[in-house]
């Protein structure tokens, strides 16, 4: 009986994707589809374990881009590793191409053991959702948008880089019609909108609708 049950879990578990630009919100609207029952998979969190030392990600980002991106310990550097792609999309491109081809099959892996768990609802936090194709394991897309200079605002204040950087960074990214397009939800966090009663009427309809 139990096996009949895990196999109807892993059929019906739905997934939610949630994306956005650098600095819309995305991680606090997450916090909040959690405590309305989803759990999370973190894709920034996947992305993190895919370059740990030793693993074949690893290897092919060092291949690709040289030793001067990793520290003392020989642990890749993320921020060097930024500097270089954030200011190139050629080379943007090259990391994306070897990066979420491991991000994928580390989240299909959490995907099936949440759904085995008995998990109805999965929310799959990816900034790059689109990128690296993860919309398609989606049973619906939830975009989080907010203006640019509130963004920008953030993103300086979170990661400590000049208004430069952020912005070249914002330019690397999709725009607010992009992810309007191509959403089944969006989201907006500004102070007009209040994020709460966002989320809980597409909480509602979502579980209304499985």
């Amino acid at each position: 009986m139990q096996n009949m049950e895990n196999s109807q879990a892993v059929k019906t578990g739905k997934i939610m994707g949630l994306t956005g630009g650098i600095g819309a919100g995305k991680s606090y609207a997450a916090a909040l589809f959690v405590q309305r029952g989803f759990a999370l998979i973190d894709a920034d969190e996947v992305s993190r374990k895919i370059y740990q030392k030793g693993g074949k990600c690893y290897f092919e980002v060092i291949e690709c881009f040289g030793r001067a991106i990793l520290d003392n310990e020989e642990n890749i550097d993320r921020k060097a590793l930024a500097a270089i792609v954030f200011q190139d999309q050629e080379q943007l491109d090259k990391l994306n191409q070897i990066a979420h081809r491991h991000i994928m099959i580390l989240i299909q892996k959490q995907v099936d053991a949440l759904r085995e768990k008995g998990n109805r609802y999965i929310l799959l936090d990816a900034p790059q959702l689109f990128e690296a194709g993860a919309d398609r394991m989606c049973d619906f897309v939830v975009s989080v948008i907010a203006p640019e200079a509130l963004r920008l605002e953030r993103v300086i204040r979170r990661d400590g880089v000049k208004a430069e950087q952020a912005m070249a960074r914002m330019r690397m990214q999709y725009d607010d019609a992009f992810f309007t397009a191509h959403s089944d939800y969006v989201i907006y966090n500004d102070e007009k909108h209040d994020l709460a009663e966002q989320i809980n009427k597409i909480c509602s309809e979502v579980m209304e609708e499985t």
